[in-house]
């Protein structure tokens, strides 16, 4: 299958990025364990050769260990505390963007749509009812006022799902929806879900609850056999 050869290249390239990043990291992590093993070390000799050599003062067992104990406070802080407060604040920080993004996200409302009973003659039997739908892959299509009308008009038509459908599903009967690719089936079904948010038009649900099986494409570890048979 075509497929395997053009999936595994993209799962090749984002292994490799995040091969690269964990490399990187675990050099930090490398570079900051040997500086915390002989930083203490190193500081004491210096410390102590610069008050011998230069200044001339004599060492002696209450200046040695008092020294020492002081390093080995800045050296736990420095060595241990500090990265992990970096390390700890990056991830809350990513945490927060994440979070955030999702609260910003527009809020899904239903004014295009009417639940219950509604006197409307011939549609009583109809369980559900579209009139004049559109909806569009992009919500924040419609408000978008910086760029000019035509580039308006172009953005919208290559988002656009579904563009004023009129349709109705009636009681007690089955419907199977086919097409080919592309030609709007999952938009559809998306839309008479409440997946999709309606731009224009109406709909009308007159049922309790709904349930819907969405069918989401994934390949696991495997051969073409192994995926259809399920391992």
């Amino acid at each position: 299958n075509g497929w395997e050869y053009e999936f595994e290249k993209r799962i090749a390239m984002h292994r490799s990025r995040e091969i690269s990043k964990l490399k990187r990291t675990s050099r930090y992590k490398a570079l900051n364990e040997a500086v915390s093993y002989f930083s203490s070390v190193v500081a004491a000799v210096i410390i102590f050769a610069f008050h011998v050599g230069i200044l001339g003062g004599t060492l002696t067992p209450r200046s040695v260990y008092t020294c020492l104990s002081l390093l080995n406070i800045l050296h736990l802080s420095l060595s241990k505390q500090i990265p992990s407060a970096v390390m700890n604040l990056s991830e809350c920080y990513i945490s927060s963007k994440r979070i955030q993004n999702f609260l910003e996200l527009p809020d899904v409302t239903d004014d295009n749509i009417y639940r219950g009973d509604d006197d409307r003659g011939e549609r009583e039997q109809n369980m559900i009812s579209l009139s004049h739908v559109s909806c569009f892959w992009d919500d924040n299509g419609e408000n978008d006022t910086n760029k000019n009308e035509k580039d308006s008009v172009s953005k919208r038509q290559s988002n656009a799902a579904l563009v004023d459908l009129s349709l109705s599903f009636e009681m007690g009967k089955l419907y199977c929806i086919s097409g080919k690719v592309g030609c709007g089936k999952t938009a559809l079904l998306l839309t008479l879900s409440g997946e999709l948010k309606v731009s224009n038009g109406t709909v009308i649900r007159k049922y309790s609850s709904l349930g819907y099986a969405a069918q989401n494409a994934w390949i696991m570890n495997g051969s073409i056999k192994e995926n259809i048979t399920m391992g």
